[in-house]
């Protein structure tokens, strides 16, 4: 199976949110692919989660940077979930050939990754990016653990307000509002859970109940049983919008206020701004007003986003990224040589370029216009980088007889494009070259096919046609064709 390595860390100084979520990840994606989580000085709490889902690796604080990339041969698909992961740690990766999957809060560097993560904002225009890299925003990303994927079924609720703030909890937020609540006149049982690193006063240990270190499952059960929680904005929330549980929540930290405005705009939750500057009336209206909205028709499935789809999109977008990687190497079949443009030399690049500037082939092109060397071998060095294109040029014997390419419209479907040597037309070649794609793209989970032809293109049409393509839409002087696998 395809290589995973994630790499992320914990502490009471960073909070457990990053490892917590890449080790989510790991969990949706450990049947379809080989996973080793690469993390510092582990607690026992993490070794235990760790241990349940992956394999994993222990690095030295001092050399962790260094020591990681040793480990890297170009073949695996990394995870980066951290602050301190700079562009250049960025280029370092790519440049040893390994696709790079960033895991973001802040949006606060340029990202050389092939895939960046936030479920935290939906804004696109936040990102500095390369032109291939994928943004994967909101909360249809959102990283959760196993318990929290699953559908929620009836039940009753009980009387409970379930308060946690992290694993960490760094400003003691957790000990401010139990206060708060046990100095009003609430009725409900408070129970309070505690992470890893979590302090809580010990005069509050008679009159609350407390869980400690408690499993993603067990957390899913405490959710879908209480009657509301009040959490920090972070991945905790998330989890217990999952379960149709309504909150109060906030932020304390920066890297929280995006998440914040995002899980606004979901029912049920009422939003208290920054949790340090918060005051004993704000939360106790907040609970009022919580309290008389909320219902279990305002619970629905429908308000937990497509929560239940997550891990299979999650399985589809690494597969595609794997798919990429295989899909852009040579290979051969029969006496057809497939050689991708980015490792053609000058002469075959130069033969590439005079036979799409022909008439024959030029006239029927989107852009009639010849291009130069020049253009076509800038053209080249950006496919170098781009994961939605792909182009090889096709030899017989040595010599190039067309030229065939694929740039990606969604999860197994691929737009196919090619042109086909003069000498070559009407000796059943074209259709040769294009199974000879279509074999090695099944093998690789691409399942469909489609195409782009201008309409007073007779031959081209009638070739679609011929070769299994249904038509499906017009669009001016265009028709659109696909195909299955």
């Amino acid at each position: 199976m395809k290589k995973v390595f994630f790499r992320a860390d914990a502490s009471s100084t960073i909070g457990y949110g990053h490892f917590v979520r890449s080790l989510a990840l790991a969990d949706m994606l450990k049947d379809d692919f080989d996973c080793t989580f690469f993390t510092i000085s582990p607690s026992e709490y993490q070794i235990k989660e760790m241990r349940g889902i992956c394999k994993y690796v222990e690095l030295k604080e001092e050399t962790k940077l260094e020591d990681f990339l040793a480990y890297l041969t170009g073949e695996e698909i990394i995870v980066l979930d951290n602050y301190f992961f700079t562009t250049d740690y960025q280029r370092e990766i790519k440049a040893r050939g390994s696709k790079l999957v960033c895991i973001d809060d802040m949006h606060d560097k340029h990202y050389v990754a092939d895939i960046v993560i936030n479920h935290g904002v939906t804004d696109d225009a936040l990102f500095d990016i390369e032109p291939y890299t994928k943004l994967c925003l909101g909360l249809d990303w959102a990283l959760l653990r196993a318990p929290f994927l699953k559908p929620i079924t009836k039940r009753k609720r009980n009387n409970d307000i379930v308060v946690c703030f992290g694993g960490a909890d760094p400003y003691r937020i957790t000990d401010k509002i139990v206060s708060i609540l046990l100095s009003s006149e609430i009725s409900e049982t408070i129970t309070v859970i505690l992470g890893n690193s979590t302090q809580l006063n010990q005069e509050f240990y008679p009159k609350i109940n407390v869980a400690k270190n408690l499993t993603a499952s067990e957390m899913a059960i405490l959710f879908d049983q209480a009657k509301f929680g009040i959490f920090s904005s972070s991945g905790i929330s998330i989890e217990a919008i999952s379960r149709g549980l309504p909150i109060i929540f906030g932020y304390y930290i920066d890297n929280q206020r995006g998440l914040y405005r995002t899980i606004l705009k979901k029912e049920t939750v009422v939003g208290v701004g920054d949790l340090k500057e918060l005051s004993e009336q704000t939360l106790l209206n907040a609970i009022k007003y919580l309290t008389n909205s909320s219902s279990e028709k305002n619970s629905k499935d429908s308000d937990r986003g497509n929560f239940v789809e997550i891990k299979k999109n999650y399985i589809a977008l690494f597969k595609e990224l794997h798919t990429i990687t295989l899909l852009q190497q040579d290979f051969k079949q029969g006496r057809l040589h497939f050689v991708n443009y980015i490792n053609c030399s000058l002469q075959l690049h130069q033969d590439i370029l005079a036979l799409r500037n022909s008439e024959q082939i030029r006239r029927w092109m989107a852009s009639q216009e010849l291009i130069s060397e020049d253009s076509h071998l800038k053209y080249v060095d950006i496919l170098k980088n781009r994961r939605d294109k792909c182009y090889f040029a096709v030899l017989v014997d040595n010599v190039l007889m067309g030229t065939i390419n694929l740039s990606y419209e969604s999860p197994g479907i691929w737009e196919r494009g090619l042109f086909t040597s003069p000498d070559a037309q009407g000796s059943g070649f074209t259709l040769k070259m294009e199974s000879a794609l279509a074999q090695r793209c099944k093998k690789l989970g691409i399942h469909h096919f489609t195409a782009k032809v201008i309409s007073t293109n007779i031959r081209s049409v009638k070739y679609h046609q011929k070769a299994g393509y249904q038509e499906c839409r017009k669009d001016g002087d265009y028709l659109y064709f696909i195909k299955q696998l």
